[in-house]
């Protein structure tokens, strides 16, 4: 490691994953000083990161503003104007807000309902998204993005030059997400296990086959695709879908479930980053997706993704422009053997790749 020192400051959290891989990275090679704030909200951060960097001191060979940080860039700039400043864009604001307005339910209350007041009315919201994305792109010295697929989009809709944007696939833990897990995991180990009426353990515990999914339930990953392949498979009483997660249309899609009496699905709630190995582990087949039709979901490859595949579990992936993308950088044992592929928002297809994962299982 050289005696260099970079400076690493972000809306988001240092733990959120994305922003894990690019310190951890940093880290290797330089000194890291991380400024980004500890608040409870996405904007607290944001403004204690800003206000952290300008009353940032020292010298130092380069600024990389993580996720999300395109409030941040403007004033990374200010405050550094002949730095290097490395931007990890990892998603685009103007993308997320045509795609999934759902997302502006996360900002503090009134804010949010303000929010969607506008983008309801006006392309106001929408335009601004653009123009935070064109702003904080151009003043950055690097780009970094997560697909191929995702640097043609940026390149496209903001006038970006190819050169200026280098790809950085996603990656996790190797050590958590290990097909060594997997092996040696037994039923105790996993939330998957605890075997009651309803519950996702009926699958690990009582010899059902348990397929599961796990997600903040946005428009983005489809998980209305995922149910009406389950209500396909309602007959087949050895098949259980098993639902993790929370976000804006779990309430929604429990009230599907329950309007449509589907007894072979059981919802969960969120589980800390480091007990997803477990849940993974005691799964028969995964679903990655993402399965909606939305553009954005077929330029990007879902964490989910990666982390199933690491753990070499049999694991549903839709074939998109991004996900066509892991052969430049899959490492896993067989990982091409393990991918179940379907077309995105294909309910029909998705059934039938799950049923004959079952009946496969079942022939072994």
């Amino acid at each position: 490691m050289n005696n260099s020192r970079v400076l690493f400051v972000s809306g988001r959290e240092t733990e959120y994953p994305r922003n894990k891989q690019l310190i951890s990275l940093l880290s290797k090679t330089h000194t890291v000083s991380v400024l980004t704030g500890q608040g409870p909200s996405l904007l607290r951060r944001t403004f204690q990161s800003i206000r952290s960097l300008l009353s940032a001191g020292g010298k130092c060979e380069a600024i990389y503003v993580g996720f999300y940080g395109y409030l941040i860039l403007p004033f990374a700039r200010l405050r550094f104007p002949a730095t290097r400043i490395v931007f990890d864009a990892f998603l685009s604001t103007y993308d997320t807000l045509q795609s999934d307005s759902s997302k502006l339910r996360q900002l503090p209350r009134g804010l949010s309902d303000a929010c969607c007041f506008l983008h309801r009315r006006t392309p106001l919201i929408l335009w601004m998204g653009w123009l935070i994305d064109y702003i904080g792109l151009h003043l950055a010295s690097e780009v970094l993005i997560d697909t191929q697929a995702q640097k043609r989009y940026l390149s496209r809709t903001f006038g970006i030059k190819p050169e200026k944007i280098t790809v950085l696939y996603l990656s996790v833990d190797k050590k958590l997400f290990s097909p060594a897990f997997t092996q040696g995991a037994g039923p105790s180990q996993s939330p998957l296990c605890p075997s009651r009426r309803g519950a996702a353990g009926e699958g690990a515990a009582s010899g059902k086959f348990t397929v599961l999914y796990y997600a903040s339930f946005l428009p983005l990953h489809g998980v209305d695709v995922i149910l009406k392949a389950a209500e396909r498979l309602k007959d087949c009483a050895d098949i259980r879908f098993v639902f993790f997660g929370d976000g804006p249309q779990r309430r929604d899609t429990e009230r599907t479930v329950e309007q449509n009496a589907l007894t072979n699905v059981t919802f969960r709630e969120p589980v800390p980053l480091e007990k997803l190995p477990g849940i993974i582990a005691q799964a028969d087949l995964c679903l990655a997706g993402h399965f909606s039709d939305i553009p954005k979901a077929g330029r990007v490859i879902a964490a989910k993704t990666i982390q199933m595949l690491s753990m070499c579990k049999p694991t549903v992936i839709t074939e998109t422009e991004a996900n066509k993308e892991l052969v430049h950088f899959a490492e896993w044992p067989d990982w091409e053997g393990r991918c179940i592929w379907v077309m995105p928002h294909d309910p029909a297809g998705l059934a039938e790749a799950i049923h004959k994962a079952y009946k496969t299982q079942r022939q072994s």
